[in-house]
């Protein structure tokens, strides 16, 4: 099959990335996003992982020489959110096609009923497949998106659009401040689980809102309040593990065959999450198979925030969990083991230079020594149960 090069695009100014993803599909290139506001490493492992021929920023371009094409259908080359590590090895980049963009878009729209020249409002991050999705959707119904250079509740009020993607945490800061959000035809909702209390707010608000399920690997949400959108299958494994079939897959991971191997199968793609269907055909998510934390909309390895403090001289042992919290689903949690004294400031610092800023822990305990459980590993349940005490306790 043919080959096309890969461009590696900076996300921001969002409308400079609009303009350029464009262009670049013009031109039959494929696009890597990414957050030039995230700390160098983490961008130097991602573009290690995924080797874009050129860099854009603004109007700035760099030519790369450990470049690698991509096959001629490939669109956009997505990471999942989790894997934005320093460590190349621990990335996972979506290949999605232009068939399965244009089936996620043809999808989402037919279910909401969107006409040509109705408006998306899009204020998710480009380098998140459900930001990169609102550009889609707009493109398809011949629209030019409205543009928020980031979630801003006070710019809703001014919004003219019809449709709006949303995380929980944005859509309960919009309630909270009484944003007025019966004026938005549908507000999709996903990125993480919506507890009943958020649905009753939004209902009484007036708001149409249509919960999704799906990932980076579908092109984004293929599950519309637990119904899969046209030509999307859902089937339930023996171990009550969430499978997905359909064009909105992606085609693999980037340059990670052993890692595309482990989650497709005859045209099935077997998802981290826990769920199962309803004798009415709706999905419910039940729960995961891992550890991921899901802090407003994005997925953090703890595994990736262990490794990190560990690098730190003073830390011997860390376990990283996922603590409640009512704004954002869940906040990163760290139990650090240390016989030296350390402040979490230092500790958050030294995490905050490597990753990511939703990475970084909300919650930081020091303790002389971790509990671990009968065979050795550090015992996540009682590292959450000690972090929510000395939270309760004001430590």
């Amino acid at each position: 099959m043919p080959e096309t090069v890969l461009v590696a695009v900076a996300t921001k100014p969002a409308e400079t990335f609009a303009r350029t993803l464009h262009e670049l599909w013009d031109e039959g290139a494929a696009v890597v996003p990414f957050d030039p506001t995230h700390p160098q490493e983490v961008t130097a492992a991602l573009f290690e992982a995924v080797r874009p021929s050129e860099v854009r920023e603004g109007r700035e371009s760099t030519s790369l020489d450990d470049r690698m094409p991509v096959e001629s259908d490939v669109a956009l080359v997505v990471p999942t959110s989790g894997s934005l590590t320093r460590n190349s090895a621990g990335v996972k980049a979506a290949e999605l096609t232009r068939r399965a963009l244009e089936s996620s878009s043809a999808g989402s729209l037919e279910r909401l009923g969107a006409a040509r020249g109705e408006r998306w409002l899009s204020c998710l991050p480009f380098n998140h497949i459900a930001g990169l999705s609102v550009l889609i959707r707009s493109a398809t119904l011949g629209t030019a998106p409205v543009i928020h250079e980031s979630f801003d509740v006070g710019l809703f009020e001014e919004a003219e659009a019809d449709y709006v993607s949303l995380v929980p945490a944005m859509l309960r800061r919009l309630l909270a401040a009484g944003v007025h959000l019966e004026d938005f035809k549908a507000i999709l909702l996903g990125g993480g689980p919506v507890d009943e209390e958020l649905k009753t707010a939004a209902l009484r608000s007036g708001a149409n809102v249509v919960t999704t399920y799906g990932l980076t690997e579908t092109c984004g949400g293929c599950v519309y309040d637990g119904k899969p959108l046209a030509g999307v299958q859902v089937a339930i494994d023996d171990e009550s593990r969430i499978k997905l079939r359909g064009p909105v897959l992606m085609g693999g991971y980037r340059l990670r065959p052993d890692l595309t191997e482990k989650v497709l199968d005859d045209g099935w793609l077997s998802t981290s999450d826990l769920g199962r269907v309803r004798a009415d055909g709706i999905l419910e998510i039940t729960g995961r198979t891992d550890h991921i934390i899901n802090s407003g909309g994005k997925k953090v390895d703890p595994a990736a925030v262990e490794k990190r403090l560990l690098e730190h001289p003073a830390v011997t042992g860390a376990v990283v969990v996922g603590l409640p919290d009512e704004r954002w689903g869940e906040v990163v949690g760290a139990l650090v083991e240390s016989d030296e004294p350390i402040s979490s400031e230092d500790l958050v610092s030294h995490v905050l230079a490597a990753l990511p800023s939703f990475m970084v822990p909300r919650q930081v305990a020091v303790v002389s020594h971790l509990l671990l459980t009968a065979i050795g590993k550090p015992d996540r349940e009682s590292a959450r149960r000690f972090l929510l005490e000395n939270q309760a306790s004001g430590g």
